[in-house]
Formats: structure tokens, sequence, C-alpha cells
């Protein structure tokens, strides 16, 4: 069942992020994201993308986060606002790995 709100999405993943190994981490977020998805909760996704902290969550899980919403990426207007900031953080921290990293997540 998906997380009702943003809020507790975030809630809920700060304690993971903080308790979990990654592994625990990255099935959290293919759990909650794509059944949301799924169950087509296309505006709570938006906003848990409009609230991610980009600059301090690990590149791991925001290349996560694209990979589930690349499907959806129609019906989250957000989306191709979030790749790009992705990409300008790759531009300037992994930039020879840029491109590799974010094949076929546009």
């Amino acid at each position: 069942m998906p997380t009702q709100t943003v809020q507790s999405f975030f809630e809920d993943f700060n304690t993971i992020l903080s308790t979990a190994k990654r592994g625990k981490i990255l099935d959290f977020l293919f759990d909650n994201i794509e059944d949301s998805l799924i169950a087509d909760q296309f505006d709570y996704v938006n906003g848990i993308l409009q609230s991610l902290d980009i600059q301090s969550l690990e590149i791991v899980y925001l290349l996560a986060f694209l990979n589930l919403t690349k499907h959806w990426k129609q019906s989250l207007p957000y989306r191709d606002t979030f790749y790009a900031l992705v990409s300008e953080r790759l531009t300037t921290e992994d930039p020879k790995r840029k491109e590799a990293l974010l094949m076929n997540l546009d």
C-alpha cells in the first residue's frame, strides 16, 4: 500500500535512511514509488520529486527515483526538472560517469 502523504513518505524515508542498509532503502523506494505510480497517484509522486534534497541525497537514490519514474514521466510534470537537476549535480560531482549513469533515464 502506497504511503498516503508526501510528509509521511519523508518521515518513513528519513527513518530508513538512518537505520537501514542500501538494499533495504532501495526496496522501500521501489515498493512505495512503483506502487503509487501503478495506483495513478501522480500528484503524490510528483510532490516527492519536488521535495527531494538533490544536493545531499546519495546519487544512487536519485538514480533510483529517475529509474522508477521514467515510464510515467508524461504524468509527472516535475520529472524533467528533477532529471535536469540530477544531471547538473553529476556534471559537478562525477562528469566522467555522468553520461553512463544517466543512460536511458531521461
